[in-house]
């Protein structure tokens, strides 16, 4: 048995176990094997078409023995008669064992077929339940991947606002150094301003002490 290339589409039927089969001996196989090969179909859909086939495949017992033949001649007749007779007491006894045997094996079987149709229900309900884990595990990496994604937008954002932030401290430096600077500059100039009208103010006295005692003088 051998994969088959998209043996057909749907749901499973005879025809398609009967054409995973090929040559191969149903009874040395089993519903997972065709599964394979087919690569679609319910497991215990498939048991119940291979059941089917191998009991349609299965050796048939013989016949019932027929009529007596023709017995020879005359003179052996009664003998022949009697050695048939007995022949026959014997395929009878051993038609009964082999009933017997053939019915021990069909219950069995039964037994058996009812423990593969549990067990393929089960497979399918495994499989449903891989199939389950598969697309939760496919949900997962998308979820991780747009998280991962979001965390770098985040960070991107955030290394971005720092380094406008620091520019803007950056600047807010060079303006309070300037504006120190400048107010230094202004104290130095109010200082000089004070100490020259202070010194005019002085010469200005001294002008006005100096006329005072030419006063005096001339009084």
């Amino acid at each position: 048995m051998t994969p088959n290339q998209a043996v057909s589409t749907g749901n499973i039927t005879r025809a398609d176990v009967v054409l995973a089969l090929g040559d191969t001996d149903p009874a040395k196989t089993n519903a997972n094997l065709i599964r394979a090969t087919l690569g679609r179909g319910s497991a215990s859909t498939i048991q119940k078409h291979l059941n089917d086939i191998r009991a349609e495949r299965a050796p048939q017992l013989p016949a019932a023995p027929g009529a007596v033949p023709v017995a020879p001649p005359e003179v052996v007749t009664a003998l022949w008669t009697a050695a048939w007779s007995q022949a026959q007491l014997q395929t009878l006894g051993r038609l009964e064992s082999v009933t017997a045997e053939r019915d021990a094996c069909v219950e069995r079987a039964t037994t058996l077929a009812r423990d593969l149709d549990a067990l393929a229900a089960e497979i399918d309900s495994l499989n449903e339940q891989i199939e389950q884990a598969k697309t939760m595990a496919a949900a997962a990496q998308l979820a991780h991947t747009a998280a991962i994604s979001e965390s770098e937008a985040v960070k991107a954002k955030f290394e971005s606002t720092l380094s406008i932030e620091q520019h803007e401290i950056e600047r807010l430096k060079a303006a309070a150094a300037a504006a120190e600077t400048l107010a230094a500059s202004t104290a130095a100039l109010k200082d000089e301003q004070h100490k020259s009208a202070i010194n005019h103010l002085l010469d200005q006295v001294a002008e006005l002490k100096s006329v005072l005692h030419s006063r005096k003088e001339e009084n």
